[in-house]
């Protein structure tokens, strides 16, 4: 962080005064959750952001963004991390986006049971969506017909926070790319990207993805993983979903999906092993300041179900949550190493403050 902020010191003299617009914003989160074995853990996390408009003419744009994350944490004893959590620098035009740095890269119209979350770790029941960045390259062009296209490098894992030894980073490289087109129903996209795989050689994913808006909302995302050098030698996960307001009170939003993963060790049509699980997410806004939601989810081979109930009060700076986890002992939703986020939580309520100034 300290060599990213010298390279900006550095940089400042040659660009032009009237180009440079500094943004600077405070993210503060304060929660205690207390579990039912009378434990209580209390956190304050502080998140710096620093958004640098660097250069502007007609249609083009050069800009930054710098988000550091220092938490803080009590339980039986107190604990301090810090972290750079985001750091990239932009050049953007009508048309094309090239960013470079630490940043998030998600994509698929899944919510919940995620088939693409390829390098992300958003948990659907943590309400401030918070997810590591991944050290990378992304190039976006976008076509006069609301068509995309994507391509992305990535360097280190997903612990990387690290980005003054950008180039220097030679373990695990991804390279992969997206595109993106619209029908007259439906977007439609398929993704692909190439990994080294440590003691399994390589792998190849392969992603499919698709969603139609019609007076209720569908949509598909598949993914089908080959790897040259492993005892199983593919693994491919389907999510199907759709969501829908019913127009009661002032609208209750219901939104579900299905995902089934697979197994298979050296033939494609023989599954060795599979699971299969289910989400219902249902949403209620009591007023323009409050809503309640819950989120259900399930395996369906051990009928082991997971549930949050939130309560939700927003302002324009400050948003107050609380949130209750009611889950069974088994602790291992996601028991697969392709879904990233941990939606099961023991047992707990969590009173959760929010504030952006």
């Amino acid at each position: 962080m300290f060599r990213v902020i010298i390279l900006i010191i550095l940089l400042l003299p040659v660009i032009p005064g009237n180009c440079i617009n500094l943004n600077f914003v405070h993210h503060v989160t304060a929660g205690t959750t207390i579990f039912t074995d009378n434990s209580v853990i209390s956190e304050l996390n502080y998140k710096p952001e620093l958004s640098l408009l660097l250069f502007r003419q007609n249609n083009r744009k050069v800009d930054s963004e710098f988000i550091y994350n220092l938490n803080y944490s009590y339980s039986d004893e107190s604990d301090f991390t810090s972290n750079l959590y985001r750091g990239w620098l932009r050049y953007a035009s009508r048309q094309t986006e090239i960013r470079i740095g630490l940043q998030k890269i998600n994509f698929g119209p899944a919510i919940i049971l995620r088939s693409l979350q390829w390098f992300d770790r958003i948990d659907p029941q943590d309400p401030t969506q918070t997810t590591d960045g991944r050290k990378a390259i992304l190039t976006r062009y976008y076509f006069l017909n609301n068509a995309n296209l994507w391509f992305w490098g990535i360097w280190g894992d997903e612990s990387e926070t690290s980005i003054s030894d950008f180039f220097l980073e030679k373990d695990n490289p991804e390279l992969g790319g997206r595109i993106q087109f619209p029908f007259d129903y439906c977007e439609a996209a398929f993704s692909y990207n190439h990994k080294k795989i440590i003691d399994a050689g390589f792998e190849n994913r392969f992603g499919l993805d698709a969603r139609w808006d019609f007076e209720i909302g569908f949509w598909a995302e598949l993914m089908v993983s080959h790897f040259s050098e492993a005892d199983t030698e593919y693994k491919r996960s389907i999510t199907l979903g759709a969501d829908y307001t019913f127009s009661f009170g002032n609208g209750i939003y219901f939104l579900t999906e299905y995902c089934s993963f697979s197994q298979m060790k050296t033939d494609f049509f023989e599954i060795e092993e599979n699971s299969d699980y289910a989400a219902l997410s249902i949403t209620y806004p009591l007023s323009i300041y409050d809503e309640i939601s819950s989120l259900l989810t399930s395996n369906l081979d051990t009928m082991d179900i997971y549930y949050s109930f939130t309560y939700h009060r927003t302002y324009d700076y400050i948003s107050f949550y609380i949130n209750l986890y009611l889950n069974p002992e088994v602790k291992n939703f996601h028991k697969h190493n392709m879904y990233k986020n941990k939606i099961s939580k023991d047992n707990s309520l969590q009173l959760l403050l929010q504030c952006d100034f």
